[in-house]
């Protein structure tokens, strides 16, 4: 059965700056290399272990590494992959007592390898691998070159949103528009970043990070994803933005929350005489970490939010 350390937390972040003390320290790079074709309930397992020896806190930056994947794997494998784990470390930070702000960063391997290059090790979790995994997998997740991603035709990949204080569910979405990007030449990422009125009714509106402050994180996020990837960012201040104004557009990346925003670009597109977008639908993370501060009470663990992670502050 699966043993994970719980190190609760209460919300404010006062109390969490008395009990973990993380203003003290100073902020490290921890990196994780895990391999995708080790028994699941083990991964979580071991990169809960090891969080918890090296005293990982809110000021550090966390990669969780996957191999196992050959090659740059296609735009649906990525997003399969990108899906378990950011759910599955949001699981192991909520088991751990990690504060609502922390998050990680999940890579696939070439991007892990990028990092390596410019210094960055990653530390393997194989060694504390219990003896329960003697079998192979029925399923392996292992890519084969057979399947892997070639430089296509070029890819205009839009998507918009907040992206206030960056989460999971953030990281997760714009993996997958990195992944989709990466899959031709001369491509690009156009990102609408939301404001002006469309911020107004949000929860907490006082405490939504400044425009720049929001437009750099995402940047930086895209541009160590997939380097090689343009990303424009422009302002947002209606539902549909540039999203049906630029011909050459070809994929659109919304959330299940926002699938049907996806359906109205393309019908507008459709009145306008443009192509309609490929629309990719990515799933949404369970938020336990901040679940008992939700209204209700009903028992239903939420989404990872930018207003949870809010009303925590």
């Amino acid at each position: 059965s699966k043993v994970l350390v719980r190190r609760p937390w209460r919300s404010g972040a006062a109390h969490c700056r008395r009990s973990h003390g993380w203003q003290r320290n100073a902020a490290r790079t921890v990196a994780l290399d895990v391999d995708i074709n080790a028994e699941k309930d083990v991964q979580e397992i071991n990169i809960s272990k090891k969080l918890n020896k090296m005293n990982v806190s809110a000021a550090d930056v966390l990669y969780l590494g996957l191999s196992g994947v050959r090659s740059h794997p296609t735009a649906d494998i990525a997003q399969e992959l990108f899906q378990r784990y950011y759910g599955m470390l949001e699981r192991i930070l909520h088991f751990n007592g990690f504060e609502p702000t922390f998050n990680g960063t999940v890579l696939l391997t070439h991007q892990m390898d990028r990092l390596k290059k410019d210094g960055v090790v990653f530390q393997t979790i194989e060694g504390d691998t219990p003896d329960t995994n003697t079998g192979s997998n029925e399923e392996s997740d292992t890519v084969d070159e057979s399947k892997s991603n070639g430089k296509g035709s070029k890819r205009r990949v839009c998507v918009g949103g907040t992206f206030d204080h960056l989460h999971s569910g953030h990281k997760l979405l714009l993996s997958i528009c990195a992944a989709l990007a990466a899959e031709g030449s001369d491509s690009r990422v156009i990102l609408g970043l939301s404001a002006g009125y469309l911020l107004k009714d949000k929860k907490y509106p006082e405490l939504i990070e400044p425009y720049k402050v929001r437009e750099m994180r995402v940047r930086r996020l895209l541009e160590l994803l997939e380097p090689d990837v343009s990303v424009d960012i422009f302002e947002l201040n209606d539902s549909f933005g540039r999203s049906v104004e630029i011909e050459d557009l070809t994929d659109l990346v919304v959330s299940l929350e926002t699938q049907k925003g996806g359906e109205m670009v393309n019908e507008e597109r459709k009145k306008r005489g443009l192509k309609l977008l490929d629309v990719h639908t990515v799933g949404l993370l369970s938020d336990r970490r901040t679940a008992s501060m939700t209204d209700g009470g009903n028992g239903d663990i939420p989404k990872i939010s930018s207003s949870s992670i809010r009303k925590y502050l």
